[in-house]
């Protein structure tokens, strides 16, 4: 199948640079108020909640539709609960005593960084490649849409 339509990886990669984005503001006011903090770190956990739960309703079901590896999504919802895990628990340490959120920071850039990469390098090209361009033109509806999800 050509690679002719939306290109979906492109629409995900962009949301990924945009969180990223919005991480790196929060870890750069390290030493500001924790109020300042938490400002910054609302949306980005907002958005990574929003962009998990677009791909956990829609893109993964796709994938699989299409003849995707099932080990796969297995691999991206463990990876997406430890994500989720960790957002708990900075959203838990920022309303606390403990405002320090250097380790949480690490281990959550670490599971991102490996997980990101799986999808922009697997998952994304595998289904801009096999996934026809009216779904991959539905997919991008739905992601623009995803505040609904």
């Amino acid at each position: 199948m050509t690679d002719v339509g939306v290109p979906i990886g492109r629409v995900l990669r962009s949301d990924h640079d945009r969180l990223d984005g919005l991480l790196e503001a929060y870890r750069d006011s390290a030493s500001s108020p924790s109020a300042i903090r938490t400002t910054l770190w609302t949306p980005f956990a907002n958005g990574l909640r929003s962009h998990i739960r677009f791909e956990e309703a829609a893109l993964f079901p796709m994938y699989l539709d299409a003849g995707g590896s099932e080990p796969m999504v297995s691999l991206m919802l463990d990876e997406h609960r430890r994500i989720l895990e960790l957002l708990e628990a900075m959203d838990r340490r920022l309303t606390g005593d403990r405002p320090e959120t250097g380790d949480l920071e690490e281990a959550l850039l670490n599971v991102l960084w490996a997980h990101d990469a799986r999808e922009e390098e697997q998952l994304y090209p595998w289904i801009d490649a096999n996934v026809p361009p009216e779904r991959r033109l539905e997919l991008a509806s739905r992601f623009d849409g995803r505040e609904n999800i």
